[in-house]
């Protein structure tokens, strides 16, 4: 079979390698010809299972997956799709900056109190972190909207800053509706957001009657350049993994909706955020995380399998 490649970007142009410098495990092959035969379609489930049979010859230069998240920030998802023998090409889409509230952020958690510290994402559990550390690291109490998030909080070693809780699902809506709370006095809970995000999370805990301090500790935005050759690439791959609405408006930005390959996202959040600007194929899952993120990417390429008129 051809090799595989991942990519790597260098001063914004995008380079193919092969995944096995990334010491990667050895690949579950992928039969894209079962994918196929599965029918499977926008917003149905598809469990796909490994095989002994590759996916066939890939065409040269085009990327099966298209990884859009910051630089720096597509290693872990590069590496399980390189295990399922699937080719990626790395075009970062966004990048993060300060947010308006960054500055306040430390004080707040050294001078106040709070029946929880509410985390919505990887970004805000590293400005968290960094804030929480130069606030002289005082005890918290943690809640963070999926497992993800909750690793990056984990990997700090610091037991204040292990969440105490995590929703059924894998967003805002049933974070604020399941977030445990005493019924017998009033409560108060922080929430460092990105600029971008929503107000769901503190309208739904408003109506149970929850104080939430919102400080847009960073924003998300479009990158001020890219190479016009890596996203002419990017148009002719199977399937743009958005891991964020930003992302998705930066895409249709940049290059538009015609021609746009299957989106593939990490949870309803993006994948509502593309539907809305008219993409016709968005897979996403209920699955939480990155686990949840790679079944959607698998059900875009089965989908892309089909051959046309396929019912």
């Amino acid at each position: 079979p051809a090799m595989l490649q991942a990519s790597l970007v260098c001063n914004n142009a995008v380079r193919l390698v092969d995944p096995r410098s990334l010491s990667l495990s050895n690949a579950a092959h992928r039969d894209y010809l079962s994918l196929a035969n599965s029918h499977a379609r926008p917003g149905r489930s598809c469990r796909v299972g490994a095989s002994a049979s590759t996916s066939g010859p890939a065409v040269e230069g085009v990327a099966d997956v298209v990884l859009t998240r910051e630089a720096g920030k597509n290693g872990d998802l590069a590496r399980r799709l390189g295990d399922r023998s699937i080719k990626t090409l790395e075009l970062p889409l966004v990048e993060t900056g300060p947010g308006p509230d960054r500055e306040q952020l430390e004080a707040v958690l050294r001078d106040e109190t709070f029946d929880y510290v509410i985390v919505t994402s990887p970004e805000s559990a590293n400005v968290l972190i960094a804030a929480w550390q130069a606030a002289g690291q005082p005890e918290v109490r943690v809640a963070v909207v999926g497992d993800g998030t909750g690793r990056v909080l984990q990997t700090t070693g610091q037991k204040t800053l292990q969440p105490v809780f995590v929703p059924t699902k894998a967003n805002a809506v049933h974070l604020s509706a399941e977030l445990p709370l005493l019924h017998d006095r009033a409560h108060r809970v922080l929430y460092p957001a990105s600029a971008k995000a929503g107000s769901d999370l503190q309208n739904g805990l408003a109506a149970r009657g929850v104080e939430v301090v919102r400080l847009n500790t960073y924003t998300t935005r479009q990158v001020a350049a890219l190479d016009q050759a890596a996203l002419e690439q990017a148009r002719h791959a199977r399937v743009l993994s958005i891991a964020s609405p930003s992302a998705i408006k930066a895409w249709v930005q940049l290059a538009g909706r015609e021609g746009c390959p299957a989106v593939a996202c990490i949870g309803s959040t993006s994948a509502n955020a593309a539907r809305q600007l008219g993409l016709p194929s968005v897979f996403s899952t209920e699955a939480p995380g990155m686990d949840g993120f790679v079944e959607a990417i698998e059900e875009a390429l089965a989908y892309h399998a089909i051959p046309p008129g396929t019912s």
